[in-house]
């Protein structure tokens, strides 16, 4: 699945492992050890955002077609 965030698109079949590291922000690992932080459910100028709370995008990308994905809460 592709999920857009802000002006980036990724897909979520390239996704390692997703971690909460605060109430706005989400650290995404994808299996190329490349890393992206999301900003969540705040206003940024940041080019990964999403308008959701960071649990909300966490929830969204377990929900999606990629069953090897682990939280780290």
């Amino acid at each position: 699945m592709k999920l857009l965030l802000g002006k980036v698109l990724i897909e979520t079949d390239h996704i390692e492992t997703v971690e909460k590291v605060s109430e706005d922000t989400v650290k995404i690992i994808f299996v190329s050890g490349n890393v992206l932080d999301v900003h969540c459910s705040v206003k940024s100028k940041a080019s990964a955002v999403w308008n959701q709370t960071a649990d909300g995008l966490i929830q969204t990308i377990q929900n999606t077609d990629y069953p090897k994905l682990q939280s780290g809460n």
